[in-house]
């Protein structure tokens, strides 16, 4: 059974059994879960409705999304693994895949990300730029439509985060709110200049990552650091610049374990 099915029986039945609890959301649950036929039409539903408007009216949109997940089947695949991410890492999510799926705007700026991007690649920019500036606008996430993203990706509570033209991300990452990945402001140039982000990073809140600058697998970037140098793989780096503070052990998934704390590398925060 491909992950997308799984994970879709699992938010079915989620909403079957919240509506034994919640009466009054009956007509919501029914609309964007209870009467979709797979994943791919929930997520078209959703998006479409968050991000339509006059322009842009919700059917229009809901027909690109639904082109997009049959023409991408593998971003579908991607956006099972997004969803049990954050079930996984959030606490606050209470293991409620129905929940991400119907509220956690993360989740949604990243999966209408992924449709902007696929209609980059297909040579549709002006289209793509457009979603993006919607996604910017209802979700206060920018992500450029060129950003590569692997799948298992959080960004938690999300608004803020900005992701310059040819940023990488690698898979498993979690990325916590106010953080940008940009360029220099005097790097004009064509080609590679923003950051790559290893698998299993984890980037705290209100960070900043300037220039094409490599975060090594499984790396740590405690929150508020400014980041202009490269971080090797399970590093925990911090402070403004940021440094590299100290190795955690190679077992160690920062993005999975969600762990913000910096322990041994408090030095880096004073004398």
């Amino acid at each position: 059974m491909k992950k997308s099915d799984e994970v879709w029986q699992k938010i079915v039945a989620e909403a079957r059994e919240t509506l034994h609890h919640e009466k009054m959301l009956s007509s919501f649950f029914q609309e964007y879960i209870l009467n979709q036929g797979s994943m791919a039409d929930a997520l078209s539903i959703q998006l479409s409705s968050r991000l339509s408007s006059f322009v842009m009216p919700a059917l229009t949109l809901r027909g690109i999304f639904q082109e997009f997940y049959e023409c991408r089947p593998d971003d579908l695949e991607k956006a099972a693994h997004d969803i049990e991410a954050v079930v996984e890492r959030d606490p606050g999510i209470g293991g409620s895949r129905v929940s991400v799926i119907l509220y956690y705007k993360g989740f949604h700026a990243l999966e209408a990300y992924r449709c902007s991007h696929w209609l980059w690649e297909s040579q549709r920019q002006e289209m793509a730029l457009f979603l993006q500036g919607m996604i910017s606008q209802v979700f206060h996430v920018d992500i450029h439509p060129a950003v590569i993203i692997g799948q298992g990706i959080m960004l938690d509570h999300a608004t803020g985060i900005t992701m310059g033209e040819t940023t990488v991300i690698g898979d498993n990452v979690s990325i916590l709110q106010n953080v940008t990945l940009g360029c220099h402001a005097d790097a004009c140039q064509e080609g590679a200049r923003h950051p790559i982000i290893g698998n299993g990073v984890l980037i705290g809140p209100d960070t900043v990552v300037i220039g094409k600058v490599r975060i090594g697998d499984c790396a740590k970037i405690c929150a508020g650091s400014v980041v202009l140098s490269n971080i090797g793989s399970h590093m925990v780096a911090a402070g403004i610049p940021a440094r590299e503070e100290i190795r955690q052990e190679s077992s160690v998934t920062p993005a999975v374990e969600m762990d913000e704390g910096i322990s041994d590398a408090c030095s880096c925060w004073g004398g």
